[in-house]
């Protein structure tokens, strides 16, 4: 998972590099706010509900593709809820990682 993370960093970093500095700071600032607010969402939803828990991924999916990581281990079409919250907070402990080169 190391060398995923390090592709995925370095994914990220690009993706930030194409905008000026306060754009890049508020995209950031948004981008977890997304991320915190997906994670509450789906936390608080009962695992056997795949309609509600398949939209929550959806949504995941969805910022994966904008932030253009969509070919990386962190994304699948077919993950449990347990799973997607999983890689939920590993996307946003690999942001903060790079929070101060932001």
């Amino acid at each position: 998972m190391l060398a995923a993370s390090q592709s995925i960093k370095t994914k990220l970093r690009t993706f930030f590099a194409h905008f000026k500095d306060v754009s890049r700071s508020h995209l950031y600032g948004v981008l977890t706010l997304e991320l915190d607010n997906l994670a509450s969402e789906t936390s608080q939803l009962d695992s056997s509900n795949f309609d509600n828990v398949s939209a929550q991924l959806h949504k995941y999916k969805g910022i994966c593709r904008y932030l253009k990581i969509d070919n990386e281990a962190l994304y699948s079409d077919d993950l449990s809820k347990v799973e997607l919250l999983g890689n939920i907070t590993t996307l946003q402990i690999l942001l903060k990682d790079i929070e101060s080169e932001i």
